[in-house]
């Protein structure tokens, strides 16, 4: 029987032993991404995965923006070869409980619009001590940083959307108490922060 999707993500933090992993389980938002353009894999598994191994972006839950009656639970036995997930991450919305347990931000290294270098990453390094409720960790390439804020009393979210302005306000309170707006440092807030990658599996993701 092939694993679960979310199965699969809680096994893989746990063997690098994330620091995501306390506050992960079945019960959040993933996405997952296939390898691109790796040919020699999808033939690899072509024979035992028989019509299954072309692989595809997969996001738990489906409609999770309210259209067809979503979210709908699909966290089910994962239709291609394991081997064929590049990464995955949460949003750390849970969908089940329609609340935001938490808000992720991540500070790019070296690449995008606001790529920091490491003055920049220092600089975030420097915030993140004085503010206790941020959990800093090393983003899964090495080099950049992801912050995790965990809401102590969960926001309500009934939809991926309300998630996402949830996030909005979280991080505009961030902001104040840093008296920084952080919009001018990250690439990305709020949406999915990617834990895992298979090409630097081992590290803190």
């Amino acid at each position: 029987m092939e694993p679960r999707w979310t199965e699969f993500a809680l096994t893989r933090l746990r063997e690098i032993s994330s620091p995501y992993l306390p506050f992960a389980h079945d019960g959040l938002e993933w996405q997952f991404k296939p390898v691109e353009g790796d040919d020699d894999a999808l033939d690899r598994w072509a024979n035992q995965w028989p019509f299954r191994a072309s692989p595809h972006d997969m996001r738990i839950p489906r409609d999770g923006d309210g259209k067809n009656d979503g979210p709908t639970d699909n966290d089910g036995p994962i239709d291609f070869h394991p081997a064929l997930i590049d990464c995955f991450g949460t949003s750390f919305w849970n969908w089940r409980q329609r609340v935001t347990e938490g808000c992720g931000i991540d500070f790019d290294y070296g690449h995008g619009g606001r790529a920091l270098d490491d003055s920049g990453i220092a600089q975030v390094d420097e915030w993140a001590k004085g503010l206790g409720y941020v959990q800093n960790a090393t983003s899964k390439g090495g080099r950049g940083r992801h912050w995790l804020i965990r809401v102590k009393n969960p926001l309500p979210a009934r939809l991926r959307a309300e998630h996402s302005e949830n996030c909005k306000a979280i991080i505009r309170r961030v902001s104040a108490d840093l008296g920084v707006n952080l919009r001018d440092y990250y690439c990305s807030a709020g949406g999915i922060l990617y834990l895992w990658s298979r090409r630097v599996a081992g590290r803190d993701a």
